[in-house]
């Protein structure tokens, strides 16, 4: 019987809490907390990442077909394919968000650029502002997903 990655993160943490940090010196014993904070943190994002960035790389998709109405990018039909039907591979998953990421950076280069541009018509100039702010504001609620877990310090509730 194997044990399971979310049972070896525990397991080491145990360990750490247990066995080490009572054993350590005190000027070391913070390294060890964050190390313990670190095991916890792999932990929460090995339980949720999948999902997270199956629909981030969803989200991407979309906005980047939206986007091609309006400037010159093309998405491929392999990568369409991909974001459909996700790996089972973590790792496969990862590199595909990679490379969306990479797009959607692009992407919004091309519109900060282009508002610039003096040629454009109002009309046209609005579309891009529009679809530049819709990249911001997807980015920031891709932020956001990560900070439950990147934050050094818990998140407190608000009275």
């Amino acid at each position: 019987m194997s044990v399971g990655p979310f049972e070896t993160l525990a397991s080491v943490r145990d360990f750490l809490t247990r066995d080490v940090l009572p054993a350590v010196p005190k000027e070391i014993a913070g390294e060890v907390r964050a190390a313990v904070k670190l095991l916890e943190d792999v932990a929460d994002e090995l339980d949720w990442l999948p999902a997270v960035l199956h629909a981030e790389c969803e989200e991407m998709l979309a906005l980047r077909i939206k986007t091609q109405d309006v400037i010159a990018t093309e998405t491929d039909d392999e990568l369409r394919r991909k974001i459909v039907s996700p790996p089972g591979n973590t790792r496969e998953q990862l590199e595909l968000h990679r490379t969306m990421s990479g797009m959607v950076t692009s992407v919004v280069l091309k519109l900060q650029a282009g508002i610039r541009e003096p040629s454009l018509e109002s009309d046209e100039s609005m579309k891009w502002r529009d679809l530049l702010d819709q990249h911001y504001a997807m980015l920031g609620r891709h932020a956001e997903t990560r900070l439950r877990w990147q934050s050094v310090f818990e998140k407190r509730s608000e009275p």
